[in-house]
């Protein structure tokens, strides 16, 4: 099992994205969730940035945690959100 740095995503003053919220996952796995939160404070600001030049400084970061993939498919459905259908996970592509 891997983590991944993951951040709940606000586009409420956006408007007309429903729904408003989302969690954004990175790319970088991490063998442990303790190695992955020891990379939250590098990793926020390319966050926060990435972001704000996504959403012209419209979007916020709510929360940041350390999830793994199968967490983050399950947190964004319960928002609302659909897993993609083309979706392939990225720890299968990893393990290869």
């Amino acid at each position: 099992m891997l983590f991944y740095i993951t951040a709940l995503i606000n586009m409420s003053l956006v408007g007309g994205i429903e729904p408003p919220t989302g969690w954004l996952q990175d790319t970088t796995p991490y063998a442990t969730q303790i190695e992955c939160e020891q990379a939250l404070p590098m990793k926020m600001a390319e966050f926060t940035i990435a972001l704000r030049r996504y959403t012209q400084g419209l979007g916020t970061i709510d929360e940041i945690v350390c999830i793994t993939e199968k967490e983050w498919v399950q947190r964004n459905n319960d928002l609302g959100h659909p897993t993609p259908e083309n979706w392939k996970s990225k720890e299968s592509e990893t393990l290869q």
